[in-house]
């Protein structure tokens, strides 16, 4: 339980240095919005996908001692490169003014950054009640095997990489209504197909979809920081958010759907999804008269 502990704490703040230090990289303008943003789900995807596989390699090759060790070596690594990074005095104070102003003029209300923190919240519920779903479907219900398990949740992987190296500009920057209606679509489909292959697609263009919303809410986030000290303070909301949502998660999923099958969990969270990123949307449309909201959200 200690080592637990410590692990979520530095799991924890792992996460908001992160954060903020792709904010800073915008506040700086030495990275655009939408750049940073990728760059962090990128570098968050590929975490995922190397550690899972490598975890299991070590796991296998020399148990969980070989585990930890990784674990420490790689905490270690973290903060040995932490040295290279440079918070204050990156970027002079005119850069930081237009920055703001850019910013301003994309921002047309101070509600924005909430509403896009609210989605990101919701999205985390939908990484959480997939990866709680999955498991439950696949083997109690499906009847699958290891490997088309593995299938599905790989090429949901490899849908979020594949949206965080493409969704530069144009339709696959916006979070529209497309993107909305696939995800609750592929949420529902995961729940009523039989065929493995089958689900593993749908679960490819969900992970895309669930990745490219993801990475324009952090877009809007990041936008609406105009100095290192809202920089901050947005990263460490939206690093808080996002573990307390990922935490609870598992919890409130095992109450809400007690008596419920997992298809019929499926079925409900696509319909919950729906809802939810649609009225978000509608609501960042109504915030914003930005050209990447206005007529052309939905």
């Amino acid at each position: 339980y200690a080592f637990a502990g410590v692990f979520s704490a530095l799991t924890f703040l792992s996460t908001q240095v992160l954060e903020s230090y792709m904010s800073l990289q915008v506040v700086d303008k030495s990275l655009s919005a939408n750049l940073a943003s990728r760059i962090l789900q990128t570098s968050i995807q590929l975490g995922a996908l190397l550690g899972a596989s490598l975890a299991g390699f070590l796991l296998g090759a020399g148990g969980i001692s070989a585990v930890f060790l990784a674990v420490m070596g790689t905490f270690a690594a973290g903060a040995l490169g932490l040295r290279a990074i440079r918070f204050a005095g990156a970027g002079n104070a005119q850069e930081r003014v237009l920055a703001g102003a850019a910013s301003a003029a994309v921002l047309q209300s101070p509600l924005l950054p909430y509403s896009a923190l609210a989605a990101l919240v919701v999205l985390t519920i939908q990484l959480g009640a997939f990866n709680f779903l999955l498991p439950i479907l696949s083997q109690s219900e499906r009847g699958w095997s290891a490997t088309q398990f593995g299938l599905i949740d790989a090429l949901a992987g490899a849908g979020a990489f594949c949206a965080a190296l493409l969704a530069k500009s144009g339709p696959l920057r916006r979070f529209s209504l497309p993107v909305i209606l696939a995800i609750g679509l592929a949420d529902v489909l995961l729940g009523t197909l039989l065929n493995a292959v089958l689900a593993a697609g749908a679960a490819f263009v969900l992970g895309f979809c669930f990745n490219q919303a993801r990475i324009r809410q952090r877009e809007i986030l990041y936008s609406a920081m105009r100095n290192p000290s809202e920089a901050a303070e947005w990263s460490a909301r939206a690093a808080l958010a996002g573990l307390m949502t990922k935490s609870g998660t598992p919890l409130a999923l095992g109450l809400v759907f007690s008596g419920a099958s997992a298809s019929e969990g499926c079925w409900m969270l696509g319909a919950a999804m729906g809802l939810a990123l649609l009225g978000l949307n509608r609501l960042q449309a109504f915030l914003s008269s930005a050209p990447l909201f206005s007529g052309r959200v939905g």
